[in-house]
């Protein structure tokens, strides 16, 4: 799936920026957008477990194969994802900050 988000801006933060930099560590680590997400958070040691939002039985699914199947990212491969998350305001990460 190819999104277009354009020049999208959010307090003077270029959110194609960052969306390019997600789509180039996935193309470096060979994973997509979710299996990045998951296994980023799996690899982070204190934390024991992920909260996902669902709409159906098959999206269940699919989350915890994804969850069941990746491998835990090594300390290089954390530190290049946390180096693209520093960029990115809390704005955008924070759901209680989207009112």
């Amino acid at each position: 799936m190819i999104l277009n988000i354009g020049h999208f801006i959010i307090n003077n933060c270029n959110v194609s920026l960052i969306y390019n930099k997600i789509n180039d560590l996935c193309t470096k680590y060979k994973l997509s957008k979710i299996e990045l997400a998951i296994g980023f958070i799996k690899s982070i040691k204190w934390i024991n477990g992920i909260i996902f939002g669902i709409d159906n039985i098959n999206q269940l699914r699919e989350l915890v194969e994804y969850f069941n199947n990746i491998k835990v990212f090594d300390d290089d491969m954390i530190n290049d994802i946390k180096n693209t998350l520093v960029s990115i305001p809390i704005e955008l990460i924070n759901p209680r900050l989207w009112i």
